[in-house]
């Protein structure tokens, strides 16, 4: 088994993308993770 889970990656090098910031928006974390 290999987790896949990447919680709080950001990073100021890599773009957000529009569903990077929709997901966000709709967590239950909004600009948390």
């Amino acid at each position: 088994a290999i987790n896949m889970e990447w919680g709080n990656f950001r990073c100021a090098h890599l773009p957000y993308t529009e569903y990077d910031l929709a997901l966000d928006a709709e967590s239950l974390n909004p600009n948390e993770q």
